[in-house]
């Protein structure tokens, strides 16, 4: 091809550059990094390396177009084009983290209102025009020998300002950030940064401020060890990479919670009791710690301390987090005190940041308001929490669960958009062990679109990922960071075909487009995917635990959705060689085959206990050897994925200076995997689907429960939960303190897709595990309608227990009930403690609550509403005073 007869602008032709990376006199740290990126991502499509040069230095080859990297502030060549009108960039246009792309004759303009917009507008062009993914799993980059742009002319910002992701708390522990090396941390940051998030919540640095603030308040000289030097210069590293992105970090700052020692330094000072409880019930008595009153001026002087230390070894982004509003707590106080303090929580906080950071913004999330176990936080204490938060623009809340409460807890009147205070949807999605595919694509979209146009909640200004789970259910992810950029451009089908154009080439779009679209329809819709039952401990009937986010389905629902799986695989097998070097595809089809394999696997326990009430023991035998038969196949596909295998993540965090060695990795991993030890109370939150655990963890329990249960079978009984633990917690404890044979432990000898080819070959041919007619008594639909079945209209007295518990029932249009949903109670009139506020429906399709009224009497009203179901339905009671004591002369 001619010169004269090039597109309009061409990057490579023909396996040589024929553009320059050209950055201003005054680049900055950013602007050098977004070259840098640029570069090496063409050179990785094209084997061409575009140089690099400056304005001022060697003079520029003739004949070669310029791609200009800055702002008019730091490049003088942008500067001429926007003086004569060429180019409009200014930092109020597009303003915030706004870019623009634009083609000119020779020019290709990549720039920002700030330097993080010049960043997004690297990422832009290979995304948009050159058809790079940037997953969380791992980029995919298509090869070309020539790479050639059309003309183009785009300005682009942001709806939300603040768009974020919590890495810390949970997110640390149970996906294991908190033995991150530099390498984990920076491809977290990059993904994040690649798709147009601005900042991010770590879990590093704490240790050393925390021991300098001690100092300060009064407890004596502290010994700063080896290992916090190398944590804090570690977290050095890391926010210094995080100031090169122009990215923000959101600063932790302490708790009401002291240590007991502190107490003792400061007896002059006023304390509670408050502390960490199971949600279960089954917890023992939670250890209670000693708080601050949050209006004591000692606490206000803690945060200011911690505020200034931080900002002396760190330095500051003015965004702070934690003083995390008493979710999931209990007190030892009265009612009337507890809720004094938690209505006064902002008063301390934000006066301490102020004292500190006249700049700063309070960052908290309203997770005990969401999952609000004892109803303490009542509407009336809500509202007077954020009258105390002042200035309102000092603050901003996260409004978390938007994705599987029935509305947003923002819409509610309890909360009230948050009486004009900044909020930001945060979307959790992924409990500790929630590894199975799942989120409601349609219903995020309109969740999101309905906010952002609504002028009640004009206050909504950011969009967050607040999982507990890092790196799984990719897609999900991936299209919620398209909603925090422009929610209102998002459609469904569009979406799926721009990402199976960019996970799987051109050359596949299509047909992996189909597929994609297919598998997304099962699981990131209104279908209702399960748990796996084998990640848990096993018991006939197997109900949901109260409150706990397991959804075990019927066994028809199960039975449909592997049906429905079955089209994905027989859309994609075909062209399975065709994308064997793509580790994203290798990626889809473990995950996929993993929800396959657990549907299937649900199905045939929950078959095999109406086998167990017929006591028919072939019935019993052929379901027992599918359920062992197809966790065989899925330790084989687990294997061959390295990110599902222990001894590989051991090995890889073992390397890190910080973390211990690499047979003490092995026993920490075990542990967070299992919690047999060190959480019994909620053993297996934390599960995950790794091939050691699922071998010799897993297994072994599952082989124990059948084993038993076919003993009690023939005997004409039934096994009791306590024999069965009995059972189980040998093996649990195994785990935990002996751990798996290593050289049992190999992977697959063989790439990803081919293991899942094989493995759903043979589960596809083996006749016991193929469900029969007979096997599925009831075929369940989509949910239709949720009731009442008890505990409406009670009279009661003020501060007794209603003696009828409450309990509403999803169904299909057939009045079948609908097992694994969850749903919300809310008091909406009357004050009181109610317990489901956050609830699971039953494998009938039932959720039971217990409601003990305030002192307050009167008509009391409470709604619950199912997610995805119908509803909401209402409970009205009448609530007299309670009654006088009899006094005896």
């Amino acid at each position: 091809m001619k010169k004269d007869k090039l597109p309009s602008f061409t990057v490579v032709h023909e396996g040589k550059p024929h553009s320059i990376l050209l950055l201003g006199q005054k680049a900055t740290a950013t602007e050098k990094h977004a070259a840098g990126e640029l570069s090496r991502y063409v050179e990785q499509m094209s084997g061409v390396r575009l140089p690099i040069a400056r304005e001022g230095g060697q003079p520029i080859p003739t004949g070669h177009a310029l791609i200009l990297i800055g702002r008019p502030e730091t490049h003088h060549r942008i500067q001429e084009h926007v003086r004569r009108g060429a180019v409009r960039l200014t930092n109020t246009w597009p303003g915030t983290d706004g870019f623009i792309i634009k083609t000119l004759d020779r020019d290709l303009v990549l720039g920002g209102s700030r330097d993080r917009g010049t960043l997004y507008a690297v990422y832009q062009l290979l995304e948009k025009f050159l058809h790079v993914g940037f997953f969380w799993d791992g980029d995919h980059v298509p090869r070309m020998n020539s790479i050639r742009l059309p003309k183009i002319d785009i300005s682009e910002r942001p709806r939300f300002r603040l768009r974020f992701s919590f890495d810390g708390g949970c997110a640390a522990g149970y996906s294991f950030g908190s033995l991150w090396g530099f390498e984990e941390w920076k491809t977290e940051i990059d993904w994040l940064m690649k798709n147009k998030f601005n900042a991010i919540i770590p879990n590093i640095g704490m240790a050393m401020v925390g021991k300098i603030v001690e100092e300060r308040m009064g407890l004596g000289q502290r010994p700063i060890p080896e290992k916090d030097l190398e944590a804090m210069r570690f977290a050095r590293r890391i926010f210094d990479y995080l100031r090169t992105l122009d990215m923000d970090a959101i600063t932790p700052i302490p708790t009401t919670g002291v240590t007991v020692e502190f107490e003792r330094a400061h007896p002059q000072s006023r304390y509670f009791r408050q502390g960490w409880f199971c949600p279960q019930g089954d917890a023992t008595e939670p250890t209670l710690s000693p708080n601050l009153f949050p209006t004591d001026p000692l606490y206000r002087k803690l945060v200011e301390t911690y505020v200034r230390c931080w900002t002396e070894i760190y330095g500051t982004w003015h965004l702070y987090t934690g003083s995390d509003p008493y979710s999931e707590s209990s007190f030892n106080t009265s009612p009337e005190e507890r809720n004094a303090i938690m209505i006064s929580l902002p008063l301390g906080v934000m006066a301490g940041i102020q004292a500190a950071d006249p700049e700063g913004i309070w960052v908290f999330n309203d997770w005990g308001w969401v999952f609000n176990y004892t109803c303490a936080w009542s509407k009336k204490v809500i509202q007077g929490f954020l009258r105390n938060v002042n200035p309102p623009e000092k603050a901003i809340a996260w409004c978390q669960g938007i994705e599987w409460t029935p509305r947003p807890i923002c819409e509610g009147e309890r909360v009230n958009y948050y009486r004009g205070l900044p909020f930001a949807l945060a979307f959790l999605n992924e409990f500790g062990g929630d590894d199975y595919l799942h989120g409601n694509i349609p219903k995020s979209i309109e969740t999101v679109q309905r906010l952002a146009g609504d002028r009640k909640a004009a206050n909504c200004c950011g969009i967050g990922i607040a999982t507990e789970v890092l790196r799984y259910n990719v897609h999900y992810y991936d299209f919620i960071t398209r909603l925090a950029w422009q929610p209102g451009r998002i459609d469904y089908s569009k979406h799926l075909a721009d990402v199976a154009l960019r996970r799987y080439g051109a050359q596949n779009a299509t047909r992996g487009g189909k597929a994609l679209r297919t598998l997304a329809d099962v699981v990131y819709t209104d279908w209702v995917t399960s748990s796996a039952m084998y990640q848990h401990r096993m018991y006939p009937h197997m109900q949901p635990l109260p409150n706990y986010p397991i959804r075990f389905m019927p066994m028809s629902w199960s039975v449909q959705t592997a049906r429905r799986l079955e089209k994905f695989f027989d859309a994609v097998l075909p062209v399975a060689a065709s994308l064997r070097d793509q580790e994203c595809f290798g990626n889809d089809l473990v995950d996929a085959f993993r929800q396959y394999a657990t549907e299937l696997f649900n199905a045939h326990f929950l078959a095999l206990d109406e086998a167990f009430a017929a006591r028919d023991e072939r019935r019993f035998d052929r379901h027992a050897s599918a359920m062992l038969f197809i966790l065989s196949q899925v330790e084989g596909v687990l294997s061959s994925r390295p990110s599902c295998r222990v001894e590989d993540l051991a090995r890889s965090l073992a390397r890190h200076r910080r973390n211990p060695r690499l047979a003490a990795m092995r026993e920490t991993l075990r542990k967070n995997l299992s919690f047999a030890t060190s959480y019994p109370t909620i053993i297996d939150y934390g599960s995950r689907d790794f091939y050691e655990v699922l071998r010799f963890y897993w297994r072994p329990r599952v082989q124990a429960f059948l084993q038993l249960t076919r003993e009690k079978m023939r005997k004409g009984e039934k096994p009791g939960k306590e024999e069965l633990d009995k059972l189980y917690r040998p093996i649990e404890l195994a785990w935990d303190t002996e751990g798996y044979p290593k050289r049992q432990a190999q992977p697959y000898d063989g790439p990803m897709w081919h293991a899942v080819t094989e493995a759903y070959a043979a589960l596809q041919s083996n006749p016991d595990v193929k469900l029969r007619p007979s096997d599925v008594a009831v075929k369940v639909g989509p949910p239709d309608h949720l009731g009442i079945l008890s505990g409406n209209n009670q009279r009661g007295l003020a501060g007794q227990k209603l003696p009828v518990p409450l309990a509403v029932k999803l169904c299909d249009k057939d009045g079948n009930g609908i097992g694994g949903f969850m749903g919300t109670m809310e008091i909406l009139r009357g004050a009181g403690q109610l317990t489901s506020v956050a609830f699971t429906t039953d494998l009938d399709g039932i959720a039971r609550g217990e409601y003990t009224p305030g002192s307050l009497p009167g008509r009391h009203r409470i709604s619950a509403l199912a997610v995805r179901g119908r509803g909401p339905v209402f409970f009205n009671f009448d609530i007299r005073p309670p009654e006088a004591r009899k006094v005896t002369p």
